[in-house]
């Protein structure tokens, strides 16, 4: 259906390239598990709270509409890709380079979806435990999904939100 003016967001189809089936051992790695699992593949899958994220975005685009918009730990961007179709600018982060191709091939699976959002996109690697090196430009929405996996990473990336919206704002 379709939303029109301040209500929600009509559907869309948004798809992604999702890289951990290129990576059989990973499924003994433990993802996400606390007694040190390799997270060094989690961003190579959409991971369903990502998939959430994203239908919140497209069900209630005010979240965004309008707004400079970061997300942390963007993996494969859906969350990004959603929030690029309303957003007035919207940064997928993550912490390599190698994931924000994928990231940017994703973004161009769906330029059609996007109503013009492409142009709207950008990726930049951001390393929480370095937030003195975060983007100088204040974020009104911070998105992540999956982004908790041990003490010290919640510490960096509570840090790293508070620099991000120095100005204010909400972190979804």
């Amino acid at each position: 259906g379709g939303g029109g003016g301040g209500g929600g967001g009509g559907a869309f189809d948004l798809r992604v390239r999702d890289l951990s089936t290129l990576l059989p051992s990973v499924a003994g790695h433990g993802l996400g598990g606390a007694k040190g699992g390799d997270m060094s593949y989690s961003g190579l899958h959409t991971w369903g709270s990502a998939v959430a994220l994203a239908q919140l975005v497209v069900r209630d685009p005010t979240m965004v509409a309008g707004k400079n918009v970061i997300e942390l730990g963007a993996g494969t961007g859906l969350p990004s890709l959603a929030a690029s179709r309303y957003a007035t600018r919207v940064t997928a982060s993550d912490r390599s380079e190698e994931l924000l191709a994928n990231v940017r091939h994703n973004a161009s699976l769906n330029e059609g979806s996007l109503m013009g959002g492409l142009g709207r996109l950008g990726t930049r690697v951001l390393l929480w435990e370095e937030a003195d090196g975060c983007p100088p430009e204040a974020y009104q929405v911070v998105l992540g999904a999956e982004l908790m996996h041990e003490v010290p990473t919640m510490q960096a990336l509570a840090r790293t939100v508070v620099h991000l919206l120095r100005g204010g704002g909400a972190f979804y």
